[in-house]
């Protein structure tokens, strides 16, 4: 018996320890499971090296800009070559189709994913999508510079053999150039799929590079000489030798004009205008291809450099300035049409026709039960103070039509200024060209919500547009100023140093100073996104700014004096000084003029006096402006020195009243210019009558042919005649 129990008790005790053996079994396998779960979550959700909270609020706004401006562009570019003539002449349109066709794939299938990838800290769009990211990604930024050189492969063709290269350049052999550079493209784009390499060592956003996929002399290393020498250099170095033969190209034919113009002048003046068109019309498309290529290498030039680094120092560089880099590179593809807008009229005209012919407005059909849904919730409406019915009413009516008359108005002075001479002699163009956007921008971006919010006494155009609505309103008010104040110094350099002037203001300096005063209103606007401020204590109509946040001297406080004293405040003070510098200028120069010139000499005092006329007027013009200015935002900065000096808000309307009041000075300029100069109003109602209906361009090729034979005529007869009186 004793034995009968001692082997029921080794039985029991190995049944125990097989129970043990197998839960710890169980335990592992479930751990396992729970580690591979995991780890597919963190292959699925890659965490992105995090960026400030400004800093994705900034990026996102710029990039979404872009990704709408690349989309429309795009399909602007293919639809114009697809339908019209208007860039046929001048750039190989397959070429240019198939490079837009590159731009629009990025915006649609590479963009949306890397924006959310940096708005939310994650890749969140799946495995499988990051590896078809990646390679379109690879494929379509390839193939834009694989385009670009073959483009300019094409110029040189055309400039250098003009005779053949209808019969070497035909249809059939430019698509077929257009499916070589897509498969040469695709086949980088490919290699990371066969283990050459990885996608996230070179897009930061998709995932993580490992330390060991990157050490130098690795396969990854090698691929990343291999794919830079193999593809930005080679095109980079096509494109640098193939402009310099450009440029060889078109001296020699210059001097070989000049020398056909020396031995026969009688030739020269039948064949100048014609051979002068033809030079004009390619080497415009030289340089519009030259801008276009220094853009894309700009635009990509960051993420290069760091590539660069990253292959000379042998390890990746960590943060997020691989993920920035990648999306400085996107807003390349939204920089083409915009190139193409501005050099080249006929394209312009192509566009404007397109939006003409379409008769299709686009419906916005919001059920009532989304949009009451909408306007309940307490986060995105805003309540407004309210205002009286009888003042809501005429505020509406005022707004109105403040708003049309300064969308009408400064489009007019833009167009007057871009292609007339009414205002050059008198007022920088270029300063005065930047600040009718501003205006512009100011009724375009920032009236309409605000006439709505004094409409209904809710902010209903939500949190998001608050805030830049809030930024568009610092942007553009603090950028009108600064542009008043340059527009003074401007005229005193054209007073009191008239020979210097048109040497120390050029038209490169002038664009620049522009930037510059752009640049340091975006400052003064992009502070409060960063914690400084807020846009509620400063717009009231978007938002309550409540009373911790305007302690005096508090954080709003401060900002608060800040920004009065660095904008309001200097602008101010620049132009106290610059008119009264201008004042006594103008009273030397009497005095100079009253004892040099004697009795006799009338004439030219007369002229004299009509050149002091003119600058006299400008400058009283531009005193009236400033004035202007000054009397419609002098309530909103009284009511800010009185919440200052107080250290608290003022209740009421009267911030929203004082607001209101200050964006009509949006529409006043263009008014002023209309009454203070004659040759303004004369070059309006020329344009009004040169633009018969709505501004109709025929594209055709039977409308363009027919009005080249007609210029071709008139040139015949003016040369015909110029011959018989000689």
């Amino acid at each position: 018996s004793l034995q009968f129990l001692i082997i029921a008790s080794h039985k029991a005790y190995l049944k125990s320890a097989a129970d043990i053996v197998s839960n710890v079994k169980a335990e592992v396998v479930m751990n396992d499971t729970l580690m591979k779960q995991s780890s597919a979550e963190r292959e699925d959700n890659i965490k992105l090296v995090n960026l400030p909270h400004s800093w994705t609020i900034l990026i996102m706004i710029i990039m979404s800009l872009a990704l709408v401006l690349t989309i429309v562009g795009n399909v602007a570019v293919m639809i114009v070559l697809r339908y019209s003539s208007a860039l046929n002449s001048i750039v190989n349109s397959y070429f240019l189709v198939s490079l837009s066709i590159a731009d629009l794939l990025v915006a649609i299938l590479v963009m949306p994913c890397a924006l959310d990838a940096v708005n939310s800290g994650w890749w969140r769009c799946g495995r499988i999508w990051g590896i078809c990211n990646g390679f379109g990604n690879f494929l379509f930024c390839i193939s834009s510079i694989m385009h670009l050189m073959m483009l300019s492969i094409d110029r040189y063709l055309a400039i250098a053999r003009p005779l053949l290269y209808p019969l070497e350049m035909t249809k059939s052999r430019a698509i077929w150039l257009c499916f070589v550079l897509w498969i040469y493209s695709a086949v980088w784009a490919f290699l990371p799929l066969f283990g050459v390499s990885s996608y996230e060592c070179f897009i930061n956003y998709i995932g993580a590079c490992k330390p060991e996929d990157w050490s130098k002399y690795g396969l990854n290393f090698a691929f990343a000489i291999s794919v830079v020498t193999g593809t930005y250099g080679l095109a980079l170095i096509t494109m640098v030798f193939v402009y310099w033969k450009i440029a060889r190209v078109i001296r020699s034919q210059l001097q070989r004009i000049e020398v056909v113009r020396n031995n026969n002048k009688k030739q020269t003046v039948y064949n100048k205008e014609d051979n002068t068109t033809g030079k004009f019309k390619r080497s415009k498309g030289v340089v519009t291809l030259m801008i276009v290529t220094l853009v894309y290498l700009i635009c990509w030039s960051p993420f290069c450099i760091l590539l660069f680094v990253e292959i000379g120092t042998g390890r990746k560089v960590q943060g997020p300035y691989g993920a920035v880099a990648m999306l400085v590179g996107f807003t390349n593809s939204c920089c083409n049409p915009i190139i193409y807008s501005i050099k080249y009229r006929r394209f312009r005209r192509a566009v404007l026709s397109m939006i003409g012919k379409t008769d299709f407005v686009l419906k916005f059909s919001a059920t009532n039960n989304a949009g009451m849904s909408s306007m309940v919730q307490d986060e995105d409406n805003v309540k407004l103070v309210n205002l009286p019915h009888s003042w809501t009413i005429l505020i509406m009516i005022i707004m109105i039509f403040v708003l049309a008359l300064t969308i009408i108005g400064n489009i007019t002075v833009m167009i007057v200024v871009r292609y007339s001479r009414a205002l050059n002699s008198i007022i920088n163009s270029h300063f005065l060209f930047s600040l009718s956007i501003a205006d512009l921008l100011v009724a375009i971006l920032v009236m309409p919500c605000a006439v709505d919010a004094v409409h209904s006494g809710w902010w209903r155009c939500g949190k998001i547009w608050g805030v830049c609505n809030g930024f568009s309103t610092f942007l553009f008010c603090i950028s009108s100023i600064m542009h008043l104040m340059m527009l003074s110094i401007d005229r005193y350099l054209a007073v009191a140093r008239p020979l210097l002037y048109p040497l120390e203001m050029t038209k490169s300096r002038a664009i620049c100073l522009c930037f510059f005063l752009w640049g340091y209103s975006a400052v003064w606007a992009f502070l409060p996104l960063f914690g400084v401020s807020s846009y509620e204590c400063f717009v009231t109509y978007i938002g309550t700014c409540k009373v911790e946040d305007w302690s005096r001297y508090g954080l709003n406080f401060a900002f608060a004096i800040s920004v009065v004293s660095g904008t309001y405040g200097v602008a101010l003070m620049t132009m106290v000084y610059v008119y009264w510098k201008i004042a006594r200028v103008i009273r030397s120069q009497l005095q100079r003029i009253e004892d040099v010139t004697p009795s006799t000499q009338r004439q030219p005092e007369n002229n004299r006096e009509s050149r002091k006329l003119k600058r006299n007027k400008g400058l009283a013009t531009l005193i009236i402006v400033t004035l202007v200015y000054l009397i419609c935002w002098s309530p909103f900065c009284i009511l800010l020195f009185v919440e200052i000096g107080t250290g608290q808000k003022v209740e009421g309307p009267y911030g929203a009243l004082a607001m209101l009041v200050g964006f009509m000075n949006s529409c006043c300029n263009p008014i002023i210019y209309s009454i203070k100069y004659r040759r303004f109003r004369r070059a309006v109602f020329s344009m009004l009558g040169k633009t018969t209906l709505v501004m109709k361009f025929s594209i055709s090729n039977a409308g363009m042919a027919s009005m080249a034979l007609e210029n071709n005529a008139r040139r015949v007869e003016t040369i015909r005649g110029r011959d018989s009186s000689l």
